[in-house]
């Protein structure tokens, strides 16, 4: 089945009018048979995504939405990265989250060294 799609120059043209200048584009998936919409992955500074879409065929703006939820709706899921990455708590909530982190891969690994410790003894 062929398709008239519209150019992807323009899709990329309108997804880049939709956010502020300080976004980039980071990935993009052509309009095909498969699916018939532009995807467009942008990421600011601190390298959190919005993804687009554009119809394949007119060219309009289907939405922007947070990384990976390409649905419409509200829901707790479009939180969890912000709060996991410390992004709501500005740089010192990262350095936080990076230490939390590390402390528990420590107690992950000290815990593998007693229990392997005892076993031997027993």
């Amino acid at each position: 089945m062929d398709m008239n799609y519209i150019n992807a120059d323009l899709a990329l043209k309108t997804a880049q009018s939709a956010l502020p200048d300080n976004y980039y584009l980071g990935a993009y998936s052509f309009a095909s048979d498969h699916s018939p919409n532009y995807w467009f992955a942008f990421f600011d500074d601190k390298m959190f995504r919005q993804d687009i879409l554009i119809n394949g065929m007119n060219g309009d703006l289907i939405g922007i939405y947070p990384a990976g939820k390409l649905e419409k709706g509200e829901g707790f899921r479009k939180y969890l990265l912000p709060i996991h990455s410390g992004y709501y708590f500005g740089s010192l909530g990262g350095l936080m989250m990076t230490f939390i982190g590390f402390v528990v891969i420590l107690w992950l690994i000290s815990g593998f060294i007693i229990y392997y410790s005892n076993r031997k003894r027993a």
